[in-house]
């Protein structure tokens, strides 16, 4: 028998209660017992191996007792009320929100440690100070590029690179060892960007990569941006082939 509107439980009726002194009958016995069976199995289980499968519903709660909560912090987790969903932290409301936006408890704040980017990006009190002060915003970093060989080269090995951004502007500088496989040929690879870019025209991106032990000083490519791949692209026809240990550098706008 199916549970009622409040979740309430009742054996089939027809063939309970059962009368005292009565024969134990398996036209009592395997309909209740198939019965109950049924909803033993509708039920959530501590090991997590039936879950729910529909909408998961629980109590309302309040700020200082959540309805969805830790067993070892029961003043932890999310709560409603007639006008409101938050998240409380120890019992205290960490933020609010509800059809017109989210906001926080008094003391609490986010943390943005990047820069902006894109221009819905949120941006950080370092960033807004600097632009309010009419200065130009600055950050850098290091980050490993991903090469990629496109034409008559392999690649051996590359190093963590330096970023710095001024504005929109990016400059990078690091080290990458590639072999060419054919003097004399037309050569490329490309390399992923420290911070995203929709590159629309190859003179968005430029600079040079030499071979800085060894080779010939002719062992130079110049770099453009890639605009199918979102990339920097290094090429050039050397006069020698083999190992090429190259130092470069390049600098790009972020479009």
């Amino acid at each position: 028998m199916p549970r009622d509107g409040s979740g309430n439980y009742t054996l089939p009726a027809i063939i309970n209660p059962v009368v005292a002194g009565t024969v134990i009958a398996d036209t009592w016995a395997n309909p209740t017992l198939s019965d109950i069976a049924v909803q033993l199995n509708n039920v959530l289980t501590r090991d997590g191996l039936l879950g729910p499968v529909t909408a998961f519903k629980i109590i309302d709660g309040t700020e200082p007792l959540p309805g969805l909560s830790f067993a070892s912090q029961a003043g932890t987790g999310w709560w409603r009320d007639a006008v409101q969903m938050g998240f409380s932290y120890q019992g205290s409301a960490v933020f609010k929100a509800n059809g017109s936006g989210v906001v926080f408890g008094v003391g609490k704040r986010v943390t943005l440690t990047d820069a902006p980017v894109a221009g819905t990006d949120a941006a950080n009190k370092a960033y807004v100070d600097s632009v309010a002060a009419g200065g130009v915003a600055v950050s850098s970093g290091t980050y490993t590029p991903t090469i990629t060989a496109v034409d008559n080269c392999t690649l051996a090995s590359t190093q963590p690179a330096q970023w710095m951004r001024v504005g929109n502007v990016i400059t990078v500088a690091g080290t990458c060892f590639i072999s060419v496989t054919l003097a004399g040929s037309s050569t490329s690879f490309r390399m992923s960007l420290p911070v995203a870019s929709n590159f629309a025209s190859k003179n968005q991106c430029g600079g040079v990569a030499s071979n800085y032990v060894g080779g010939s000083s002719d062992d130079t490519f110049g770099a453009s941006a890639d605009f199918t791949n979102d990339q920097v692209v290094f090429g050039a026809t050397p006069p020698n082939g083999g190992p090429n240990n190259l130092s470069y550098t390049y600098t790009y706008s972020v479009v």
